[in-house]
């Protein structure tokens, strides 16, 4: 037997509808929108965040939120939570350009961001799918570090389930 597919509503279609969408607001909205919809008797119990909710990075080369559309993604994470459901997340595989330029420090390691790159520095994704994109660059896993990184950013989107609205500053 065939497991079920995720259910649940994603920014998606929407956001390439409408450019000004994907707020913590609309969020907020969907996610109450699917709480009293009834659908999560049914199964439906995830909100996915799309591409378009990052800002910057932080110190680290990881991805940080726009504040400007996403002021407290640690509240709103625990505003999806409260409502019973999963909070997905959409990262562009590999490492953005930005953090590349920055070479910054991975955390709780002794490297950086361009020790754990292809070298010579591949456009592309962190699957090795083919592409030409200037701004993302594919992640060596045999390098020391790399593992490291993709850990830290799970662990940052981890602790947005967790923190305080009053600790993300």
């Amino acid at each position: 037997m065939g497991q079920r597919p995720y259910l649940g509503w994603s920014t998606f279609s929407e956001q390439t509808i409408s450019g000004n969408f994907l707020t913590q607001a609309n969020m907020q909205a969907q996610s109450d929108a699917l709480r009293s919809s009834g659908l999560q008797s049914h199964g439906f119990q995830y909100i996915n965040i799309d591409s378009g909710w990052q800002g910057s990075f932080d110190a680290s080369g990881r991805p940080i939120p726009n504040t400007s559309t996403f002021p407290d993604i640690a509240a709103l994470v625990q505003h999806i939570h409260h409502n019973g459901q999963k909070a997905g997340i959409y990262w562009i595989p590999g490492v953005e350009q930005p953090a590349v330029a920055a070479n910054s420090p991975i955390l709780g390691t002794p490297y950086h961001i361009q020790d754990i790159l292809v070298v010579p520095n591949t456009a592309g994704n962190a699957f090795g799918g083919p592409g030409t994109s200037p701004f993302h660059y594919k992640i060596d896993f045999t390098k020391p570090g790399a593992q490291e990184y993709m850990n830290s950013v799970v662990a940052l989107f981890a602790s947005w389930a967790s923190t305080s609205s009053s600790s993300m500053a």
